[in-house]
């Protein structure tokens, strides 16, 4: 699906980069972060922190909780620790994806970021980027 970012919402991109701002708000001392789910209903706003064994099973958990919410909830969005390539070289990047109600696709959002060299918090470099959409199915599936 072909998304026109002039398109979206300023209420949408505000959600999109608090849930970056907060998950580099999270890093600290190189350490990663427990994925987070932000539940949005008109305005009210839930966060739930998703523990796993692993980062991508914490992922998948919060994907799927994400996917039995149906439109029940106006948007939700996962955000996590991980990383991006452009140009074949691969950046540290915290990952959010959104979800709104009554669409059959999700956003893909990334913050890109420098591990600290000697403790402290991450630094976000670059803007927040656009990374794509996808069928709800292959995000929540």
């Amino acid at each position: 699906m072909d998304v026109n970012l002039d398109e979206l919402t300023p209420s949408l991109m505000e959600f999109v980069s608090a849930a970056l701002t907060i998950g580099m708000t999270c890093l600290e001392d190189g350490e990663s972060f427990s994925p987070f789910v932000v539940l949005d209903k008109d305005g009210d706003q839930k966060v739930i922190v998703i523990e796993g064994e692993t980062m991508p099973d914490a992922v998948d958990k919060a994907r799927k909780i994400v996917a039995t919410l149906g439109d029940n909830i106006s948007r939700a969005i996962i955000a996590y620790d991980s990383y991006m390539n452009i140009d074949g070289t691969k950046y540290d990047a915290v990952i959010a994806e959104i979800r709104e109600a009554g669409s059959d696709h999700g956003l893909r959002f990334a913050q890109r970021y420098l591990n600290p060299q000697s403790g402290g918090r991450a630094e976000a470099t670059g803007k927040k980027m656009f990374l794509g959409s996808m069928p709800l199915v292959q995000f929540y599936g």
